[in-house]
């Protein structure tokens, strides 16, 4: 390689990195906005259960907003139930560790990992007497 082509190559890297730099500006700026649009109260105490105005709060955030997020990023069965009675209820655990974890979905899932293998449908069954 010649000297002009290494500089020209220098220059072309320059610019990729130049670019690259702007690019994740312009994402840590995605993330603490989409952070200030759904940050929790901070007076709200850690609940397993939480009501959709619970939620709500939580997220700071109205009721179609919930419900665009429910659709969009959440497991039914892990993140919110639906009741027999056609009502929802939320797990504040997980969504305290979505808010948490947005921008590591991997580390969420772990979380809904270790949830969903301690509920008690998930756990053996002890040997002993049938029921019947």
């Amino acid at each position: 390689m010649t000297p002009e082509s290494n500089h020209a190559l220098l220059s072309e890297v320059l610019v990729l990195c130049r670019d690259l730099a702007a690019s994740h500006d312009r994402l840590l700026k995605e993330v603490a906005d989409l952070k200030s649009q759904l940050s929790p109260t901070p007076h709200l105490e850690l609940k397993e259960v939480l009501s959709p105005d619970e939620a709500c709060k939580l997220l700071n955030c109205e009721r179609h907003k919930l419900a665009q997020i429910r659709t969009k990023y959440w497991i039914k069965g892990a993140h919110y139930f639906l009741q027999s009675n056609g009502r929802s209820t939320y797990n504040g655990i997980l969504l305290h560790d979505w808010i948490k974890n947005q921008a590591f979905p991997t580390m969420h899932q772990q979380a809904i990992d270790l949830w969903l293998s301690q509920q008690p449908a998930q756990q053996p069954r002890k040997p002993g007497r049938k029921r019947g």
